[in-house]
């Protein structure tokens, strides 16, 4: 039975937090499902789903019931949502696919003169402090979009990212006092 009754959507308008829980559970599986069903993975679905809802709540101004059944209008907003979602993972897949060798280590010295390859420093703080620091600063990601990609907890890719960054750091330092040693010989 569906509960959600014009009354309901007109007070969701209003941002009563009721009708917002009443179109939340009326929803919340079937745009689970949806979410699963393009992701198939749980946590990007259930985080799509909480963004779906955010996007509910801040377009509901929009909906209009001459136009299209409320259910339809929800499924709609998920289907768009869901779509630019796949579409900034594929692109963030591609960036990782296309040219991984030649990413140079531009968060660590601007000094773009003395460029140094991560994967010359990646012997020196080691594979996993290494990918975090690709995608931190090669790709731009967040610790958390850093942590699904490497299946562990955004604070480990935290940690990791300062400590290979630190290590990087004096790296590419010390290799700065080697060039110049050898410039004045």
């Amino acid at each position: 039975m569906n509960k959600i009754t014009n009354n309901v959507i007109q007070r969701l308008k209003e941002r009563d937090e009721e009708a917002f829980r009443i179109i939340f559970y009326e929803y919340k599986s079937k745009l689970f499902y949806l979410a699963y069903k393009v992701t198939r993975n749980v946590d990007d679905a259930e985080d799509c789903v909480q963004e779906i809802f955010m996007k509910i709540l801040n377009n509901i101004q929009s909906f209009d019931q001459s136009k299209s059944a409320f259910t339809t209008w929800v499924i709609n907003v998920a289907k768009r949502y869901l779509y630019d979602f796949i579409k900034l993972k594929n692109a963030h897949m591609e960036k990782l696919i296309v040219n991984p060798l030649i990413i140079y280590c531009k968060g660590v010295e601007n000094n773009y003169d003395k460029q140094v390859l991560l994967a010359e420093i990646e012997k020196v703080i080691g594979e996993e402090s290494y990918q975090v620091l690709v995608l931190k600063n090669g790709y731009n990601l967040t610790f958390a979009e850093i942590a699904k990609q490497l299946n562990m907890s955004p604070s480990k890719a935290k940690t990791l990212y300062y400590k290979g960054y630190k290590e990087a750091r004096a790296y590419v330092l010390e290799k700065e006092k080697d060039y110049g040693k050898k410039d004045k010989k």
